[in-house]
């Protein structure tokens, strides 16, 4: 273990993948660099492979949450001690910020802590990121990756909606920390409808399966108050009852409950 995994997860990417790749090696990073082809219908795979990265080639076109899914796993199967995404259409990744990314993961796994770090990019043409949670570069330990392997809402992720998912599982304090970076992508807000729609749909489901939760810890609250109440109350004895009523005639508003006299 301590070496480093960089995952590019792209769709018909052909003609930015060699750049990303190229700014990638120009931070001095020389480690394994996986693209994970999600079905594309171009050249992506094969000029990915020219520019000398390693390619996993999905079947047919799933979704970026299958595509970061399939990175993770890799990364376990290396047994790597950091794993950190880019977006497939960078324009700028200063050396700086890149070691930042591998510094923070690597830390992590050796103190085996589950921490992602995401680096919030800076603007490109006037376009911003809406919120800089969405932003698909991150690092992760090894323990973050098998945190979000094993999560039982996994199955529920869909597309894009896989940034919200991972800030849910792995945004808890002390398990998260981000910094405003040099990095600059494409155009991480041109999202079309159906991408749109992923996340507007898994943000729907993750709600709805938090309220079921609280709800199922409310009935179990209420039950729990419920039993207490069945519970025959302890009899009072004359002193205490002298002082509740002095009490009530001062003013205050005390109920004396109804008992057996001892």
């Amino acid at each position: 273990m301590g070496n480093t995994l960089v995952c590019i997860p792209c769709f018909n990417e052909e003609k930015n993948i060699p750049r990303t790749i190229r700014l990638i090696r120009d931070t001095g990073f020389n480690g394994k660099i996986l693209v994970i082809d999600d079905g594309s219908t171009d050249k992506t795979s094969r000029v990915a492979t020219e520019n000398g990265a390693e390619v996993i080639q999905m079947k047919r076109n799933v979704g970026k949450a299958a595509a970061i899914f399939a990175a993770f796993k890799e990364g376990i199967r290396r047994n790597v001690s950091a794993v950190i995404t880019f977006d497939a259409d960078m324009i700028k990744i200063p050396k700086r910020d890149f070691e930042i990314l591998e510094h923070e993961a690597k830390q992590a796994t050796a103190a085996n802590k589950a921490m992602m770090t995401m680096a919030f990019l800076s603007e490109n043409g006037g376009i911003k990121y809406l919120s800089a949670d969405i932003t698909g570069v991150r690092s992760y330990s090894r323990n973050a990756l098998l945190k979000a392997l094993g999560s039982k809402y996994k199955g529920k992720v869909k597309g894009f909606g896989i940034e919200q998912f991972l800030n849910m599982e792995l945004g808890g304090k002390g398990n998260c920390v981000g910094f405003h970076s040099d990095f600059e992508a494409g155009a991480p807000l041109r999202l079309g409808e159906r991408q749109s729609k992923e996340i507007h749909l898994t943000l729907k489901r993750l709600k709805k399966r938090v309220r079921e939760i609280n709800e199922i810890r409310l009935a179990q609250i209420k039950e729990r108050w419920k039993q207490r109440a069945l519970q025959p109350k302890p009899p009072m004895d004359s002193q205490t009852k002298a002082l509740l009523r002095k009490l009530r005639k001062m003013g205050a508003k005390v109920t004396i409950p109804r008992s057996k006299k001892i």
